[in-house]
């Protein structure tokens, strides 16, 4: 791991949780927020923040991730969760 760069593991992890509609954006935010702190305060400082916030988004992250895949099920789109998900790991 870098010590500039935001922690991989929780990178990962993020973009894992989001789905497809907005991962880019949760971690182009986290990322240029990690950037700023890191500045401010310093590297350690800053990979704790960013996985603090990742944990405090998951169950968020996780109930959205659910509702979409429950709305694909239910409303018979393509091939319902296996589609949303196989779009959503891409």
């Amino acid at each position: 791991m870098r010590g500039d760069q935001p922690p991989p593991v929780w990178r990962v992890l993020a973009s894992l949780l989001a789905t497809h509609r907005f991962s880019q954006e949760l971690l182009g935010d986290l990322e240029e927020e990690f950037r700023i702190r890191a500045e401010s305060e310093g590297f350690a400082k800053a990979r704790r923040w960013y996985r603090g916030q990742v944990l405090k988004s998951a169950p968020h992250l996780l109930r959205i991730r659910s509702r979409d895949l429950r709305g694909a099920w239910v409303s018979g789109m393509g091939e319902g969760m296996m589609a949303a998900l196989i779009q959503d790991l891409r």
